[in-house]
């Protein structure tokens, strides 16, 4: 049940991300100088955003259709703009849901080429790359935060679990006998039996 919700949660977040794709690219080009953003744009950040639908299922093949998404994008000349959005989530996602090693080389892999692409792009200089590294290596940084954190509650969880199951438990005190004196030795007054009789009375009754 949890896999199914965590699927239909990606599946928003990949409609979520190609609705603020196709508002905000136009935008984000104006900004920067781009007064038109071609058809085959937007197609890229459709492809970029909607490959995040099974990103949890395949977070690897969805990495390499954003990395080439993003890289064609640039090397078309677009805008930085929501479609790096896609690109974070996808390097978050693998660096969150598989090894160290396996994440770092993914993501070392996918900012070559997209440096390579800034660089065909837009030219040899530092707006070529400083974007790049810094949409790859923080949601690196954040998966793999993620993941560690996640894995030290899993192991602690299953080191408190054998312990607790295996502590063994304090024995009960054995009951108390009761004393030879019976109740009154402990203080308290003996049954209504073992009391004496009062004395009948003498009184005779007046005429």
């Amino acid at each position: 049940m949890n896999r199914v919700r965590g699927y239909l949660l990606d599946g928003l977040l990949a409609l979520a991300l190609l609705t603020l794709g196709l508002i905000g690219t136009a935008p984000a080009g104006r900004n920067q100088g781009v007064p038109s953003i071609p058809g085959w744009a937007y197609a890229l950040v459709v492809i970029a955003a909607l490959a995040l639908a099974v990103r949890r299922l395949l977070p690897m093949p969805v990495l390499g259709i954003t990395t080439v998404a993003v890289c064609l994008y640039l090397l078309g000349g677009g805008p930085f703009g929501p479609i790096l959005l896609s690109l974070a989530i996808a390097v978050y996602t693998v660096a969150a849901h598989r090894p160290l090693r396996e994440a770092a080389i993914a993501a070392g892999g996918a900012l070559a080429l997209l440096i390579v692409s800034g660089v065909l792009g837009e030219g040899l200089g530092l707006d070529a790359v400083a974007p790049q590294v810094a949409w790859v290596a923080g949601p690196l940084a954040i998966g793999v935060t993620v993941r560690v954190g996640r894995e030290q509650v899993v192991q602690n969880r299953r080191d408190e679990g054998p312990s607790s199951r295996s502590a063994p438990r304090a024995p009960s005190p054995p009951p108390r006998a009761p004393p030879p004196g019976g109740s009154a030795a402990w203080g308290f007054p003996s049954s209504r039996w073992s009391r004496s009789p009062s004395p009948p009375s003498c009184t005779r009754p007046r005429m």
